[in-house]
């Protein structure tokens, strides 16, 4: 025996208010905008000024996004002589070479 359509418990419908979605889709916008700024860029503070500098990656990375001038250079001299190559053929220590911020010669 066929159950008529009336018989039949309506689906429940979820609601979602249109402001809501509108919401999340600018928040994830918003997040992923952010997200794609700190992997594009190094951004390098000098402590004793207040000073940034935002310098375009080679690579889409986590990698030396937050970089002060002094530890860089720590970094640079403990490192072996194959990672001090490394390290100057990488467009951070190039940029900062050229803005005269660490002295190339090194």
């Amino acid at each position: 025996m066929k159950k008529n359509q009336a018989d039949e418990k309506p689906s429940k419908v979820i609601v979602v208010r249109t402001s809501t979605v509108l919401w999340a889709v600018i928040l994830f916008a918003l997040i992923n905008f952010v997200l794609l700024f700190l992997m594009s860029t190094h951004i390098v503070t000098d402590p004793p000024i207040i000073a940034v500098e935002y310098i375009p990656k080679e690579h889409l990375t986590f990698k030396d996004t937050f970089v002060t001038v002094d530890g860089y250079m720590k970094r640079y001299n403990e490192a072996s002589s194959r990672e001090k190559r490394r390290l100057t053929r990488t467009s951070l220590h190039q940029t900062l070479a050229e803005k005269k911020i660490i002295d190339p010669t090194d």
